[in-house]
């Protein structure tokens, strides 16, 4: 059965707990509920309802540094007995919110199976412009149905999305939250996710976007499939991180590591393997690691470390597809470190195969600003928080074609010092031709 979107709803809510909505019609058992909730709150003040809802992402809010959020995604199967009336997101913490929420038919029941891939970011607004939120530009497989969600603080004009989007929803209440808007597109292999969204914002105030892809045909060939920033760590080291859900058993997760070592340098756990350290000025260094996914391996990642203490930032990505041996899943891996370098230039060699992936993982020491990258670079997440690190960025590329010249210059944020990147190349990424028969797209909206 194909991916389709039956109903699709918004909402623009006053200050309380994130609570219950109703849709039009009660979702079919067996169907998945997707919902992204526009929030402006402090982490640890928001708590979501676990028993019926799954999150599968969160973007920091910048102007609150590490703490702060100002969109969560989260989803649900329907249940038997399930009625229009859906199950509170929150059971606690009282914030503006929004929601946006799409129901889809088609899935298989099984997260890991159903997401091909989730992006997100979220920025602040210094002025009273328009803001820009591109989305991230990642190729599909066949059968493959793409959403995605804007949100903006303060909003007092209806989103707008840019590319080949069905815009879903689109509403705002300046007197409520603000701003908020939805979109869907059905896609077939090799197109790619394309746009960007305008979200109306008056004075300095956080925006958000979020876009996911789900198909019916898992990549059997190396393909990133989730990322997960963590916060800037003030002291310490990082230990057992937790992310939404349990990665999937076999696939390949990728840690790097901002360290600025002013106490004492981090000592590494076995549970993950070294791929490369760059060493800057002093102590400050990025650490890239690796791990495939075990059975048992659950949501709260091995330890990464045993000692040291530092300010640091950790961002750990998740790829499916992969052999199991590192150097042919990652063939090239590039880094580098400059001290107040604008800009900082990334010349990372020549794909070596079509439809390859390259990734930049950038840091920032007691930067005040996010960095911003060349032409062609797509920012999967990114967040600035000098009380803490500083400036972390994460970027991908996508080349179609073997003998690509992979490149950037970047431009580091306002008073940054130690600057360090690791870049990685995946193997091939392989695109199937879509299905002959049995599988053929078929617009089943319904507007609920």
């Amino acid at each position: 059965m194909a991916l389709a979107v039956v109903q699709h709803q918004s909402g623009i809510h006053t200050s309380q707990v994130p609570g219950s909505v109703t849709l039009g019609t009660a979702p079919t058992t067996g169907n998945l509920l997707v919902c992204l909730l526009g929030v402006n709150i402090l982490r640890t003040n928001l708590h979501l309802n676990t028993t019926d809802w799954t999150m599968f992402q969160q973007v920091g809010d910048p102007t609150y540094g590490t703490v702060g959020i100002i969109m969560v995604g989260v989803y649900r199967y329907v249940q038997p007995g399930d009625t229009a009336i859906l199950p509170a997101f929150c059971t606690s913490g009282t914030t503006y919110w929004t929601h946006c929420i799409w129901e889809i038919s088609g899935v298989t029941g099984n997260w890991d199976d159903d997401l091909l891939f989730c992006g997100a970011r979220a920025e602040f607004q210094n002025s009273y412009d328009d803001p820009q939120a591109a989305l991230t530009a990642y190729p599909v497989l066949a059968d493959t149905l793409a959403l995605t969600g804007g949100a903006a603080y303060n909003g007092n004009g209806n989103p707008s999305i840019t590319g080949t989007w069905t815009l879903d929803e689109s509403g705002n209440n300046n007197a409520n939250y603000g701003s908020v808007g939805g979109a869907h597109r059905n896609m077939v292999a090799g197109d790619i996710i394309d746009g960007a969204w305008t979200l109306h914002n008056v004075g300095s105030n956080p925006y958000a976007a979020m876009v996911l892809a789900f198909t019916t045909q898992p990549p059997a060939s190396p393909y990133p499939r989730n990322f997960w920033m963590f916060d800037s760590f003030s002291a310490g080291h990082p230990t057992t991180p937790t992310v939404p859900f349990t990665p999937e058993t076999g696939h390949l997760l990728i840690a790097i590591l901002g360290w600025d070592g002013v106490s004492a340098n981090p000592t590494f756990d076995s549970n993950w393997t070294i791929f490369k350290t760059q060493l800057g000025a002093s102590t400050d260094y990025k650490v890239g690691l690796y791990r495939y996914v075990q059975p048992g391996d659950t949501a709260t990642l091995p330890n990464i470390c045993t000692a040291g203490s530092s300010v640091y930032s950790l961002q750990v990505l998740e790829i499916s597809g992969v052999t199991g041996t590192f150097s042919t899943d990652v063939p090239q891996v590039t880094s580098g470190f400059q001290q107040n370098a604008t800009p900082f230039p990334i010349a990372g060699g020549t794909t070596s195969q079509p439809n390859q992936f390259a990734f930049i993982s950038y840091g920032e020491f007691a930067s005040t600003s996010i960095a911003t990258i060349s032409a062609g670079w797509t920012s999967v997440q990114t967040f600035s928080n000098n009380l803490d690190y500083g400036n972390d960025a994460f970027w991908f590329q996508y080349y179609p074609t073997s003998g690509s010249t992979v490149s950037a210059s970047i431009t580091p944020g306002v008073l940054a010092q130690p600057q360090g990147f690791i870049g990685l190349l995946l193997s091939t990424f392989i695109i199937p031709p879509p299905p002959t028969s049995g599988n053929t797209f078929q617009d089943a909206m319904v507007w609920g």
